[in-house]
């Protein structure tokens, strides 16, 4: 006996059916892990005598002596506990029965090497009563699997069905309130939806995360319900036929995904047919894969997916929740064809985007633009800004630009660096203000001391006051070379403040007229000779600069506010 790191032989062998799996363990994830099988098991192992003589899934449930009756040449035991945790402990309550070879579980994304080999259905084919497992023998082409199952597990919609009552009930799903841009417009849109008497549920996979007690305070403030969704042992409590009953179409429709993203289906669905939603509003790609699935499932009357300031294949790893990452356009079509699903973007360039990855027309894909803050920029103590000055050593009439960012090489750091550092030979005096943390921390540490920018520009990292910290300088200067509609951009024209930016995606969008002359374009050198010389133009006439500032605030709240986009949002669901 032994344990194989390297699982796969035995898989094959399992597959071909030339060995027997016996699973051990009744974990919460077991039920993903069967559905997933390209194989069958004979039994479950577990060490709670309750259990024994039970089925699950139709696989009889044993205790760890009856393994002795097994050939170990012929059979292998698959860990479905978390081996980690118990992997040593089991792997020597194995050995005591005989030496039987021991592997973790198959994972889904080598699921499409083995389906080739599978040659029949096992012998856990979902049956009529909806105890089984071994959906994945079905899943050799992603797509038209996905199409079939969701024909034959969703209840049919109807363009004409009637709307549900409004206001109603609004669930809200992100995989946790964080401190990032989508976050921040999910708060904004629950407060929004509360003011309009809705009701509103905000669902996330993981508890807040440090950062965004603001969102946390807007929506509790607001009314808002924040529920933290069940977790697979809370769903999975006792693995009986019904629930197997219940949760056997959500488990065949996530067949393809990663074993968190099956439960995030489950649970998601769980809580939409507990609260009887009338809409739901999903966020960032695989939530909007996991909340399509949910809603159609729940019979959800109203699915909102919005997508990021670009495409998944963008951001490497962003497709690999799925066995099959180039079938994900195909999927997510078919899910928009349904009546009542719609995807929105925050930008026209993010709506492009994905429009050319889904293979749709971008009028199909509605533009909801970020909202701001107003009343609480508003509230911002102007004097803030000079007390940051005197604190930094900088004169009243010293030139202050600042970056808000996280430090990542999407929004180019070194760039606004670089920006700085030629700058400072136009005007000596001039000095920078960098707010944000990431990845590039240290390489912008380095850059700035090689640059002998070490006394112009000030690091600040991720800070909770940067409006106060905005208000210090006299414009805002954005590098980015990816964007959607950044936040930040529409908060410092809220503040006041003259913004000087790249034309990375949405970015000349989210730009009130008076600034669009001051937006930058082309190949690099030339961006940033163009950033350098309205950075220059500005900080030369600080008083336009702040006259420019102004006019922007006003056009802001006049068309940025929570309540427009609350609005806008609610009409692409057709409730408002």
């Amino acid at each position: 006996m032994s344990f194989h790191p390297d699982a796969m032989p035995f898989h094959h062998a399992l597959t071909l059916g030339k060995r027997r799996a016996i699973a051990w363990g009744l974990s919460a994830t077991l039920p993903y892990r069967l559905v997933q099988s390209s194989y069958p098991f004979i039994a479950v192992i577990d060490s709670n005598p309750g259990a024994w003589g039970c089925k699950v899934a139709g696989i009889p449930v044993i205790a760890p002596s009856d393994l002795a009756s097994f050939d170990p040449a012929d059979t292998v035991v698959v860990v479905m506990a978390d081996f980690g945790l118990y992997g040593e402990a089991i792997v020597q309550a194995v050995a005591a029965q005989g030496p039987f070879p021991v592997i973790t579980p198959l994972e889904f994304d080598t699921l499409p090497d083995l389906l080739p080999l599978v040659t029949a259905p096992t012998s856990q084919a979902w049956p009529a009563d909806g105890s089984g497992a071994g959906e994945a023998a079905g899943w050799r082409d992603v797509p038209a699997a996905f199409g079939r199952v969701l024909a034959e597990v969703v209840r049919p919609r109807t363009a004409d069905a009637p709307l549900p009552a409004v206001p109603g009930h609004a669930c809200l799903l992100i995989g946790s309130l964080s401190p990032g841009g989508a976050e921040r417009q999910i708060a904004y849109l629950g407060a929004g939806l509360r003011r309009r008497g809705w009701r509103v549920t905000v669902l996330s996979f993981y508890p807040p995360m440090a950062g965004a007690e603001n969102y946390v305070r807007l929506l509790e403030a607001a009314g808002a319900e924040l529920l933290v969704l069940p977790s697979a042992r809370a769903i999975w409590g006792t693995l009986t036929r019904a629930d197997w009953q219940r949760w056997t179409p959500a488990l065949r429709l996530g067949c393809p995904l990663a074993s968190f993203m099956q439960h995030a289906v489950v649970a998601v669905q769980s809580v939409l047919e507990e609260r009887k939603a009338d809409v739901l509003f999903t966020y960032l790609d695989a939530n909007n894969l996991v909340g399509g699935m949910a809603g159609l499932l729940a019979g959800t009357p109203r699915i909102v997916m919005s997508g990021r300031n670009l495409n998944p294949t963008h951001f490497p790893g962003m497709v690999d929740f799925c066995s099959d990452g180039a079938a994900l356009p195909q999927l997510f079509r078919r899910m928009l064809n349904c009546p009542g699903v719609t995807m929105t973007n925050n930008s026209r360039a993010g709506a492009q985007s994905y429009a050319s990855w889904l293979g749709v027309e971008e009028a199909a894909i509605p533009v909801v633009a970020n909202a701001v803050d107003v009343a609480t920029l508003k509230s911002v103590d102007r004097k803030a800004g000079e007390r940051w000055r005197r604190h930094l050593g900088l004169g009243p009439d010293q030139p202050v630009v600042v970056g808000a960012m996280r430090l990542a090489p999407e929004k180019a750091p070194l760039r606004f660096l670089e920006v700085i550092r030629r700058l400072r030979d136009r005007l000596p005096d001039v000095h920078a203000i960098l707010l944000g943390d990431g990845p590039l921390r240290a390489a912008v540490e380095d850059a700035r001391d090689a640059l002998g920018l070490d006394g112009t520009v000030t690091l600040m990292g991720a800070r909770a006051d940067v409006y106060e910290l905005m208000l210090a300088g006299n414009l805002l200067l954005q590098t980015s070379t990816v964007e959607g509609m950044p936040n930040v951009v529409l908060e410092a024209q809220s503040l006041g403040r003259a913004v000087v930016a790249t034309a990375a995606g949405g970015t000349v969008e989210c730009l009130t007229a008076p600034l669009r002359p001051y937006v930058q374009a082309g190949q690099p050198d030339r961006l940033v000779d163009g950033l350098v010389s309205a950075c220059t133009e500005l900080l030369s006439d600080r008083r336009r600069a702040a006259a420019l500032g102004a006019e922007a605030a006003a056009l802001i709240a006049r068309d940025f506010s929570i309540e427009r986009m609350t609005e806008a949002t609610l009409a692409v669901a057709g409730l408002a």
